[in-house]
Parts: structure tokens; C-alpha cells; sequence
């Protein structure tokens, strides 16, 4: 196994944002270390570590999404400090779009969480791999 991508999120469907988008998170990225998986790939949100911006206040009356991401994000890098054999990669997209694919070329990349805007999932899902 090259990588494993989580691109879990809490829904109607089922898993509370606590269930799905923290412990779910965490228990990936432990099964992964364990497993010696190479690489770990977080799809995670945009704003998630902005809490007095409108983007968090709104998604985060949805259970706590935004309350919980932050708090798996958090134990990942925790649990991957010090690793050498694993590592991990967060990816915070924007608003998803069922727009047609740009490509990866022309899609705008920063470190941190300094950028907003919107993608199409399928570049989000070219990034991913």
C-alpha cells in the first residue's frame, strides 16, 4: 500500500462529526502508522483553523464539524511527530463544486490556511493522488 486518502466527513447518513471526522480520523492514521503505510492523505475543510471567521461559525453549527476536523487534525500531527517511516498531508479545499475538473496545473496551492474559494471535488480528488 502506497497511501491511504480519508476523505470521510460526518453526515445525515450516519457518524456524528465526533465519530467521523476526530476518532474516525484518528483511528486511521493509527491503523496506518501501525501498518507502516507510507503516506496518509486528509481531506479535510477550508477555515478549519479560523474559528471567529463566518465560514467555521456557519459549518460549525452542524454538530461541531469544524470543532471536531480541528481536533483530528490536531492528534494526526501529534501521533505523526517523530515518525520517519509515515508521514501525513492535509488538504483544506474550499467549497466543493460538482464543476468540471481545471487540473491540478491550474489550481493555486499554499501552505497554512490562508486561502478561500472554490474547487471542483474531482481536482480535489486529482490532488489526492
Amino acid at each position: 500500500c502506497q497511501g491511504v486518502i480519508f476523505a470521510a466527513s460526518a453526515s445525515k447518513a450516519g457518524g456524528t462529526p465526533g465519530q467521523v471526522d476526530n476518532v474516525g480520523l484518528v483511528n486511521v492514521a493509527k491503523a496506518c502508522i501501525e501498518a507502516k503505510v507510507p503516506r496518509l492523505i486528509v481531506v479535510s475543510s477550508g477555515a478549519v483553523t479560523k474559528p471567529s471567521s463566518p465560514v467555521y461559525l456557519f459549518l460549525n453549527l452542524f454538530g461541531g464539524i469544524m470543532a471536531e476536523k480541528i481536533k483530528g487534525e490536531d492528534t494526526v500531527r501529534q501521533l505523526y511527530s517523530g515518525q520517519m517511516e509515515s508521514s501525513y498531508t492535509i488538504i483544506r479545499p474550499g467549497g466543493l463544486t460538482e464543476d468540471t475538473s481545471l487540473g491540478v496545473s491550474a489550481i493555486e496551492l499554499n501552505q497554512g490556511d490562508s486561502k478561500s474559494g472554490r474547487i471542483a471535488r474531482s481536482d480535489v480528488g486529482l490532488l489526492c493522488v
